[in-house]
């Protein structure tokens, strides 16, 4: 089958990638790129470096893609990174339509390959055409970006049968033929019908995944929000934290991880604030925070899972002291975010705090940036609420009563038909979403009054769990909320409707769910036991080396000591059980003389096939030497029992051993 698709097979399926992601004008391009191939009569000469420079340009632009729409997009930048395949793909084909050799050598697409073919020949390894291949690329860059549309599947059978058609042998009967499409097409509707709901819930759970990822492993200068996220935003019930010690019936606890201070377009960043090591008490464990501040003393237990030896410590506020925190060091910034290093896999520890604010540093001009976008509408809601110039409890209670009158809240998110910033909808047309909508307007709201805010972000305690006996937080406990400037110290500020818990567990809580927690209390308890809260594993272990190492060196002692002597190759082959030997074998010096030296680690097909695509000499006769290989590795690597194949090989090896020049003498081969 030839690899170069009929005329317009190209343009079909690139009009359709481009309409479904949204990208019409580049589909148009690329097709007419593609199709002018056939009205032109030249072909440019690439040679195999001209080829690994096409992929190589080819891979930086996946790379660079991946990290733009990463960044962009969030979680979601996987999907659309799908759907710019085919954009970025591109090179590699167009280079291949216009290039003489009308393919890609595969030693082009791999490092290893490459280094193989420096050794041998370009001609060793076979041509690969991308243009099949690519078509496909097409159509799954067009499903990644279809939403619930009843016209993709049709339009895609239609594009599969044209394909077929053009590739249809020639033998086959029409009518079965057809037949056979029909079929094929039901069933795929079936299970079109079917992968549309698995989709959805595969998107669920990736997304899931990869924000319990970014949620597990914050970057204290920068944290990409959810905000713009088109769709149901959802979290697992994955335990993260345990917190013990705390009546079930005690408030809401904030812990805080991290703080920023700028936002646009979605991410919120801090300035490069350096962080100091914090002071170790005399145990090693106890880690001073900052100075103890008035009021009485509170402890929470707090037991968490770092990732490669760091994390960053979710803490309460007024926490002045970390206690019974293994660790190499314990990290501070001004902004009050605490992070470890060195860490073991499970840490235990307890945070003493004060029921109070949070004593940081104090403002910044940082803390009273907004960004232009959303300057203008800001404007508009502070003088409507009049609380420009304000003070702080005066703000604040406007503004809690702005967020509870017509504001709800919700994890999901359409798309739209305005092309206004997703918090802008959120504030004046849309008025629902998570934590981190209404703590980001409430930080810049705050800001448009004239008063420092900050972003922070954590896990909210508020979930008691009977099973395990105490309060856990799940990954769907992740919460967003502000910081304001009361003159002395930053106070948290959390408009977000009470009910977002609640909704949240009806809405993502599976039927599972009691099972998984189970097993967490289960892994809790054992990792509790095994490590000691100030020191790591329970020094019973240590009295398990002598033991070991006794039955060891018994071990050793009590095996049977051998002497070692040379053998040659032939006995030890033979004392290993080895390969029978051929006739074929006899015929070694002279195929060497031919054909030249058997290069280690190629086999008899290998041989002979290169040989003959090098030489091609129409003295030899390669025919019957590829009759004989294969009689020879029937007999010596299959059954090296049939006489009557032993010796059809036998009288085949006479007539080659005279066609070759060489006496059938029983010489053995290498």
């Amino acid at each position: 089958m030839n690899g170069t698709p009929p005329p317009l097979l190209y343009a079909a399926y690139l009009l359709v990638w481009g309409y479904y992601a949204a990208m019409p004008v580049a589909a148009v391009g690329l097709a007419i790129a593609l199709e002018a191939a056939g009205r032109v009569k030249w072909r440019w000469q690439i040679d195999d470096r001209d080829f690994d420079r096409t992929v190589d340009l080819t891979n930086v632009l996946f790379i660079v893609a991946t990290i733009y729409l990463f960044s962009r997009d969030g979680a979601h930048g996987i999907f659309s990174l799908v759907g710019w395949m085919p954009m970025l793909m591109f090179p590699l084909v167009l280079v291949q339509t216009y290039s003489a050799r009308g393919a890609i050598p595969a030693g082009a697409l791999f490092l290893s390959l490459r280094r193989q073919r420096r050794q041998a020949d370009s001609g060793a390894f076979r041509d690969i055409h991308l243009g099949y291949p690519y078509l496909a690329l097409c159509l799954i860059g067009a499903a990644a970006s279809v939403s619930q549309d009843p016209y993709f599947y049709p339009l895609m059978l239609m594009l599969v049968v044209w394909t077929l058609a053009a590739v249809r042998p020639a033998r086959s009967r029409p009518l079965v033929w057809v037949g056979a499409l029909l079929l094929a097409g039901g069933l795929g509707w079936m299970g079109h019908m079917g992968m549309r709901a698995l989709q959805t819930e595969m998107e669920d759970l990736v997304l899931a995944w990869i924000g319990n990822r970014m949620v597990e492993n914050r970057d204290p200068y920068r944290t990409v929000s959810a905000i713009g996220h088109i769709g149901r935003l959802k979290l697992s019930d994955g335990i993260v934290l345990h917190v013990t010690g705390r009546p079930a019936d005690a408030p809401t606890l904030l812990l805080r991880q991290a703080t920023y201070q700028r936002y646009a377009y979605g991410v919120w960043t801090a300035p490069q604030h350096p962080f100091s090591p914090l002071r170790v008490g005399m145990r090693g464990t106890d880690w001073r925070v900052m100075e103890r501040p008035a009021g009485p003393t509170l402890t929470t237990r707090i037991s968490a899972r770092p990732r490669k030896g760091k994390a960053l410590l979710a803490l309460p506020p007024g926490t002045f002291e970390v206690d019974r925190l293994t660790a190499e060091r314990v990290l501070r910034n001004p902004l009050g975010t605490v992070k470890t290093e060195g860490s073991p896999g499970f840490i235990f520890f307890e945070a003493l705090h004060t029921d109070g604010p949070r004593r940081d540093a104090p403002p910044a001009p940082e803390d009273l940036h907004v960004a232009s976008p959303y300057a203008e509408v800001l404007d508009g809601i502070v003088q409507d609420l009049g609380v420009g110039g304000g003070d702080v409890d005066q703000v604040t209670r406007r503004l809690e009563r702005f967020f509870e009158d017509g504001f709800s809240y919700s994890l999901w998110q359409s798309a739209g038909r305005s092309d206004a910033p997703p918090l802008v909808k959120f504030l004046t047309t849309e008025r629902h979403g998570h934590c981190e909508y209404f703590a980001t307007a409430t930080v810049l709201l705050l800001r448009t009054a004239g008063l420092p805010a900050r972003y922070a972000t954590g896990y909210a305690v508020d979930e008691f769990n009977p099973l395990v006996g105490h309060h856990v937080v799940r990954h769907r406990h992740a919460h967003a909320w502000a910081q304001v400037w009361d003159g002395s110290a930053w106070r948290d500020l959390d408009f977000t409707p009470p009910v977002w818990s609640e909704l949240e567990e009806a809405e993502t809580a599976p039927w599972w769910q009691p099972a998984g927690d189970l097993v967490a209390r289960l892994e809790f308890l054992f990792k509790r036991w095994l490590w000691r809260e100030d020191s790591g594993p329970q020094s019973w272990t240590l009295w398990l080396l002598p033991p070991l190492v006794a039955l060891l060196v018994w071990r050793l002692v009590r095996q049977r000591r051998v002497h070692l002597r040379p053998v040659d190759r032939d006995r030890r082959r033979e004392a290993a059980g080895g390969l029978p030997d051929t006739p074929l074998m006899a015929l070694y010096p002279a195929l060497a003389a031919h054909l030249g030296p058997r290069p280690r680690g190629r086999t008899l097909d290998q041989w002979l096939r290169r040989a003959e695509a090098r030489q091609g000499r129409a003295d030899l006769p390669y025919a019957e030497l590829r009759d004989a290989v294969q009689l020879h590795n029937r007999l010596r690597f299959g059954d090296g029992d049939e006489e009557a194949a032993r010796d059809d090989l036998a009288r085949r090896c006479e007539r080659l051993a005279s066609r070759l020049g060489a006496a059938p003498d029983g010489t053995r081969g290498p």
